[in-house]
């Protein structure tokens, strides 16, 4: 009798701790979602999606820099089979067709100037399906290394290539980093042209276990965690050094480092929030500053050059499913947020007050020393769909987002 009050006791606590853990989770992400706008964007000016053929289902999108000119172009990296292989929530059926990155001189978007990447070298027995990625910045005589999550056939690697400034449309593949302490990459932040942050979003795979992802997945268990690597160059005789610098995350996903280094981000998905660390350059170790709650489940973060945090992510489970399984007339919405350092007093009560649909009624306000505004919403059917990154370029207030199992870019003005 003791024994089976005690399996009772501690089930109850259970079921408590996983209902509070999930009480935004469960009406901000996983209920059908009512009372989005067809279409809502911040700005004075309008929103129009850039399509072009192969570009559909792209997971991020990142401005490559010339460190010496300050001239900026972009890339992304999308996947138009994703609907047949998902390593993150699955299904695994076909890992057969490729998928591509995708290069941008942006700043002409009239020309629609999108080019294809050849990955040069890469062996052709390989699968290739990027998440998430990042390039160093270009510099005279000097390539720049690209680092390309790869969620292959058999495993979760990571890919290094070679970029040149003055041969943007190919990339030369260096070799495949196949890590044993990041069984689930997910997103990639660099720290320097030969080092990184990156997310491991899940400690049990759904390749390796699908009920056990899948109880991680929906139980938001604390499981994932993101790691620093350091990538010795192809010349030197040595193997890659990680740590890892944050634990305990619930499905850790974006990770984005602050331009001017101090702050890493990263988003949980199922914990519906933004983990802000203090980090030491010298180390690359983080320590816990803030947790920001945000009203659906965020995917991709990134910085903008101003130092505003830009959030992107699902508001409505059932209907990403329902777009992933390609069902007729369901479209899922779409929801981007900026999260804003600030030293001014914020209003605690009538906040993200300008959008159709606010985020002050579903989560609580952000702790003090942040701002936090909506920059785009859609219900998916009048707008841009499934939104999983957003990244905007301060000098010209052009924001972009790309979305999961949508075609092409939207481009904000």
């Amino acid at each position: 009798m003791f024994r089976f009050s005690s399996l009772l006791a501690a089930l109850v606590v259970a079921l408590a701790v996983l209902s509070y853990r999930a009480r935004y989770l469960i009406p901000n992400v996983l209920l059908p979602k009512s009372g989005l706008p067809s279409e809502y964007y911040y700005g004075k000016g309008s929103c129009r999606t850039v399509q072009h053929p192969g570009v559909a289902s792209c997971e991020d999108g990142r401005f490559w820099d010339n460190a010496e000119t300050g001239e900026r172009r972009l890339i992304l990296s999308c996947d138009p089979g994703r609907r047949a292989w998902n390593t993150v929530i699955g299904p695994l059926r076909d890992p057969l067709p490729r998928g591509a990155l995708w290069f941008w001189r942006w700043m002409a978007v009239e020309t629609l100037d999108i080019h294809k990447i050849e990955l040069v070298g890469f062996p052709g027995d390989h699968t290739f399906h990027p998440l998430g990625f990042e390039a160093s910045p270009a510099r005279s005589g000097k390539a720049s290394r690209l680092f390309v999550v790869n969620h292959a056939r058999n495993t979760s690697v990571i890919e290094e290539f070679t970029l040149s400034w003055d041969r943007p449309t190919s990339a030369n593949w260096i070799r495949t980093l196949d890590l044993p302490f990041l069984n689930t990459p997910n997103a990639i932040s660099l720290t320097s042209d030969n080092s990184f942050y990156v997310s491991n979003d899940h400690h049990y795979s759904l390749r390796h276990g699908l009920i056990l992802s899948k109880l991680e997945t929906f139980l938001a268990l604390p499981l994932s965690h993101v790691e620093h690597v350091h990538v010795p160059t192809p010349d030197e005789d040595a193997q890659p050094v990680a740590m890892t610098v944050a634990g305990s995350i619930p499905f850790a996903n974006g990770v984005a480092l602050s331009p001017d280094g101090a702050l890493v981000a990263v988003a949980s998905t199922t914990g519906t929030s933004i983990r802000i660390y203090a980090r030491h350059t010298p180390t690359n170790s983080l320590l816990p500053k803030d947790e920001i709650l945000v009203p659906f489940a965020p995917d991709n973060l990134s910085f903008d050059d101003d130092g505003v945090l830009l959030v992107a992510g699902h508001a409505d489970m059932p209907a990403l499913t329902g777009m992933a399984e390609d069902k007729p007339g369901v479209r899922a919405p779409s929801w981007v947020m900026s999260l804003r350092p600030t030293s001014q007093p914020v209003d605690m009560v009538f906040w993200d007050a300008k959008a159709s649909f606010s985020a002050s009624g579903r989560v609580p306000p952000p702790p003090t020393g942040w701002e936090m505004e909506t920059l785009y919403q859609s219900n998916g059917h009048g707008g841009f769909a499934s939104s999983v990154s957003a990244f905007r370029d301060a000098r010209t207030g052009r924001l972009f987002v790309t979305g999961l199992y949508e075609e092409g870019l939207l481009v904000c003005d």
